[in-house]
């Protein structure tokens, strides 16, 4: 039972596959994930027909969940370092993987790696209850004309990345347009409230710019979903201007 596992690619770096066969490790290098480094955090092996993790660091997480020993691991979870970039595992012969890989391309960003917002919509459309957070990169305008557009780029990047880190399946995140994202959150208006407390938070710290400390901070407008989906899609719009009216950097809804 061949697996592959998928380094995850940013502006700076390009995505890797990485194919194996009964087992890899995982190290750090610098601050990325990466296989085969003397650092190992983890271990990745193949028993009785069952793909194992068993991590040597309490920073490794399998879909937000810590890894304490050991845990089975399965098609498609996304294992994170906090001092790195995920790897998805994926379970199969490399050339399915790839074929299914190049799937899911068509419906990402291609500079942010998070859904599109064509694929959202029609997730949006299919599910009957939940909730619904629109996010607002705060002055990207600001870090446009100071440090031109490389500078928001990798601000509009980092929110993504920031984004990726803290929204785990079924929960859903996409670019929906210029510096606006969608999480579309299976649950409920309070679930969705706190994990949008955690990413504004998250978001808040300044990060570095070929030598510049940038401020990215993000206003989150939430509402509950009630289908048809623009209604909601409208709500949380509305809720978001709020939060800019109130000062940027907050959540209201």
């Amino acid at each position: 039972m061949p697996a592959v596992l998928v380094l995850e690619g940013d502006w700076s770096r390009p995505r890797e596959v990485v194919e194996i066969a009964t087992s890899a490790a995982i190290g750090c290098h610098g601050d990325d994930v990466d296989m085969g480094c003397r650092d190992t955090i983890a271990t990745i092996e193949l028993r009785d027909g069952t793909w194992w993790l068993h991590a040597r660091d309490l920073e490794i997480t399998v879909d937000d969940e810590v890894v304490h020993s050991a845990r089975e691991l399965r098609h498609g979870q996304r294992i994170v370092s906090t001092r790195g970039r995920g790897v998805r595992f994926l379970i199969g012969e490399s050339e399915r993987v790839l074929d299914e890989l190049r799937h899911v391309d068509t419906s990402v960003d291609p500079m942010t790696r998070v859904l599109n917002r064509r694929t959202l919509l029609r997730a949006l459309a299919r599910r009957s209850q939940g909730a619904l957070l629109m996010l607002d990169l705060d002055h990207l305008k600001r870090i446009n004309d100071r440090y031109g557009m490389p500078a928001g780029n990798a601000a509009l990047i980092r929110t993504a990345n920031v984004l990726k880190a803290h929204v785990v399946w079924p929960d859903l995140v996409a670019r929906y347009g210029g510096e606006e994202f969608m999480v579309l959150v299976d649950g409920t208006v309070t679930r969705a409230r706190e994990l949008a407390e955690r990413i504004r938070a998250a978001a808040e710290p300044t990060f570095d710019f070929e030598g510049e400390p940038l401020t990215a901070t993000v206003s989150i407008g939430l509402a509950e979903h009630r289908p048809p989906g623009a209604d909601t899609i409208r709500a949380a719009d509305e809720q978001l201007m709020h939060a800019k009216m109130q000062g940027r950097n907050r959540v209201v809804g």
